[in-house]
């Protein structure tokens, strides 16, 4: 952290056509709360400008768990969503006014739908027009690419193992609650792939903290390559503070998974610690659809409700209402946007009006169209 006033952010350039329909900040595990998710210390503005230091969006995230939490993120959703164009650089800043506990991590984000580039910063809340060495990636953005097609898969066998720490192998069998589904991005125009093995919730990533206050590993791997018959996960090595080293296989099939491979890093200050960690002869089956998750964002003394709606990119979801838990009335149509964090789109509704009298119940519920 820094107690200069300055913007701290990265250059991007989309690798195709985007809809950015949220701003974010990372809330990351801190020196007082060693989890993702405890809340942001302080409001943040989080700002994206176009190459020439023309602001083109700002948000300012909330103090605290008011916003959405998204794979370690808390998004603020923008206005009205913006494009941004195949080849330009864009730039992504947040300002940080203080010395505060919230976290950011360096140089070790990566990202299927752009091009990172080099780091920018600035003393002030302004343009951040220097180029630096670090990448800080604090703030985030999610945006749409209907060119990506994602789907869960269920765990039904294999096994997981750490190795090499002082106290030995830790050998598990799947599926367990921290590794039930396995959600799989395929983009057939690129030829590339992603994939990240999730909780039985469907939203938390399986990840694991070596070394605190160190940030998470997360089993989420990008650069996928495909061929005929599977899928290449390599990676050797990575950035810092762990280098991590990975190679799975995947199996290329619509209906079942098959997976093999090893994470590595190098060792950590915590010598205690496993530093290899190996996925064994794991079958995971295409799951059926759910229908999106609901989350109680506001309900103020008017009466207006915001509700944050969890999904599966590219499906069509419908909102309802009733006052009675008998007669149902349908309020709002979406289709899921696909987004930066694959498994975890969403979108935010907000009654435009109040929604019933002060002494009125009311219930909500989503499903997907088929």
């Amino acid at each position: 952290m820094n107690n200069f006033g300055s913007t701290l952010g990265y250059e991007f350039t989309p690798v195709s056509a985007l809809t950015v329909s949220a701003l974010g900040f990372a809330d990351l595990p801190s020196a007082k709360v060693l989890s993702v998710g405890d809340g942001l210390e302080q409001e943040r503005l989080v700002t994206l400008w176009d190459s020439n230091g023309s602001l083109i969006a700002a948000v300012t995230i909330p103090a605290g768990t008011g916003a959405p939490l998204i794979d370690g993120f808390r998004y603020w959703s923008l206005q009205t969503p913006l494009s941004l164009v195949a080849g330009r650089t864009y730039i992504l800043g947040a300002y940080y006014n203080r010395e505060s506990d919230d976290r950011y991590t360096l140089d070790n984000g990566t990202s299927s739908l752009a091009t990172l580039g080099p780091g920018r910063s600035a003393l002030g809340q302004t343009f951040p027009n220097v180029v630096t060495n670090t990448r800080v990636f604090g703030p985030n953005l999610l945006a749409d690419d209907p060119g990506i097609v994602g789907r869960f898969y269920e765990i039904v066998s294999g096994s997981y193992d750490q190795c090499c720490g002082i106290g030995g192998d830790i050998d598990s069998s799947l599926p367990n609650e921290s590794q039930r589904f396995v959600w799989l991005t395929v983009d057939s125009q690129r030829h590339t792939a992603s994939m990240t093995f999730m909780g039985a919730d469907r939203q938390t990533v399986f990840s694991i903290v070596p070394c605190p206050p160190n940030p998470p590993i997360d089993f989420s791997f990008d650069f996928g390559l495909l061929f005929s018959d599977r899928i290449i996960f390599h990676v050797d090595p990575g950035p810092p503070p762990y280098h991590l080293t990975w190679n799975y296989t995947v199996s290329n099939s619509v209906d079942t998974l098959r997976i093999n491979g090893t994470l590595g890093m190098v060792q950590p200050a915590c010598v205690d610690v496993p530093t290899r960690f190996n996925h064994s002869n794991i079958v995971a089956v295409l799951s059926p659809s759910v229908g999106p998750k609901l989350t109680l964002l506001e309900s103020s003394t008017d009466r207006r409700v915001r509700i944050l709606m969890q999904g599966q990119a590219g499906r069509t979801n419908v909102l309802e209402t009733s006052s009675d838990l008998i007669s149902w009335a349908a309020i709002h149509t979406n289709v899921m946007p696909y987004s930066v964090c694959p498994p975890c789109p969403f979108q935010v509704f907000e009654e435009p009006t109040p929604a019933v009298s002060t002494s009125a119940r009311r219930f909500y519920r989503s499903f997907e169209v088929p």
